[in-house]
């Protein structure tokens, strides 16, 4: 038994969205990993009281030798808010987290911003 009224549909899986997260510290992070940019997605943006964010990456990094495909983002300042990377073309200054398996771990420094794919003509 379903709570949808006969000839509903149900309403659609909120959508991902992309995001460009640039590393700038700790410093040895593009020589360990060949990139100080990576692409990643959160479902978390729906939520507008959301103040920290799970952003999947699409490749995994490493980080003191271990490897991550996840990470935890906050706004680096008090006072703001990641949510206007959705809407406005700025980028957030950002704390970012790993989680090491029991904890998640501030140790990294960065900015996000909302990945737009441009259309080639």
């Amino acid at each position: 038994m379903t709570d949808e009224t006969p000839g509903e549909e149900a309403p659609p899986d909120p959508l991902p969205l992309r995001l460009h997260v640039h590393i700038n510290e700790p410093w040895a992070f593009e020589r360990e990993n060949g990139v100080s940019s990576m692409v990643g997605t959160t479902l978390d943006h729906h939520d507008p009281d959301c103040e920290e964010w799970l952003v999947t990456m699409e490749e995994s990094f490493t980080l003191h030798e271990e490897p991550f495909n996840s990470v935890l983002v906050s706004p680096r300042y008090v006072g703001e808010h990641l949510g206007r990377v959705v809407d406005d073309f700025v980028t957030a200054a950002i704390r970012i987290a790993r989680f090491d398996g029991e904890d998640w771990h501030y140790e990294m420094t960065g900015t996000l911003a909302h990945q737009r794919d441009e259309q080639k003509t």
